[in-house]
């Protein structure tokens, strides 16, 4: 398995991508490449963002995780771990500008030329080819955090937090949504499926206090669907409802949601 790293840069609420001018069917990507042999990947970031961009005043702000990439579907026998993260640019740039990369990390003739643009985001940023953008919404939420109004912090669901979620337990007449111990492991696909965006929602001192959902899930039986709009479903924690807390939470997803999903 080949190790590689992938790299979403903001300048503000600006975000990089770049073209292939002679080669348009590549679509649209972010800076990437293989880890060299001895090679830390947050090292490995950087240098391959400044190989790719020739920007040089490039910071590491966070790293957003690591997925893996099969490439049999692109007709190739390889799977790549990509290691993902978020650089900020700190130097004036053209609107537009391109770049050669002069040592393809994937072989290919040299020199290569890149044309690069920034976009805003989240709302404007296309799709990325090779689901360059999986990472996205964590970036996202991770932006989401430097602006938030609420002391909330939202995450990607992870499969730790989803079976403390399914063990809640809630009093009548709430008790409608406890997860039977048969269904746990069903739920637990809903939970962690990325078509349903499921997000922990942690206070100051990093508790899990609620949790919400973006996408189909977020639909009750019954409701009238046909308009257009993104669906949200809302979760908290047994011992904090009650409380008068309601408007705080849905408040704060809201906003979340007005950043995150364009």
């Amino acid at each position: 398995m080949a190790d590689k790293v992938v790299a979403y840069i903001t300048q503000g609420d600006k975000f990089l991508v770049f073209s292939h001018p002679l080669y348009p069917e590549a679509g649209i990507q972010v800076p990437a490449g293989t880890i060299e042999k001895g090679e830390s990947p947050d090292k490995a970031a950087i240098r391959e963002a400044r190989e790719e961009t020739g920007l040089r005043e490039l910071e590491m702000r966070s790293f957003l995780g690591v997925r893996e990439h099969d490439l049999s579907p692109y007709g190739r026998t390889e799977v790549h771990r990509r290691y993902f993260f978020h650089l900020e640019c700190h130097q004036d740039t053209p609107i537009t500008w391109r770049h050669y990369e002069n040592e393809p990390s994937d072989g290919s003739p040299a020199p290569i030329e890149f044309e690069f643009f920034w976009v805003k985001f989240p709302h404007e940023v296309p799709e990325l080819s090779g689901e360059q953008g999986e990472l996205l919404p964590k970036l996202a939420a991770v932006s989401y955090q430097e602006t938030a109004p609420l002391p909330f912090t939202f995450h990607p669901m992870d499969e730790a937090s989803a079976r403390a979620i399914l063990e809640w337990r809630y009093d009548a007449p709430y008790d409608i949504y406890n997860i039977a111990s048969d269904n746990v492991e069903k739920e637990m696909q809903l939970f962690l499926d990325p078509q349903n965006a499921y997000h922990t929602i942690t206070d100051k001192q990093g508790d899990l206090v609620a949790y919400c959902c973006f996408g189909p899930d977020g639909q009750v039986p019954g409701g009238d669907y046909s308009a257009a709009a993104l669906d949200i479903g809302l979760g908290v924690r047994p011992d904090l409802t009650g409380q008068g807390r309601g408007l705080t939470y849905v408040n704060a997803v809201l906003h979340f949601a007005r950043h995150a999903f364009p």
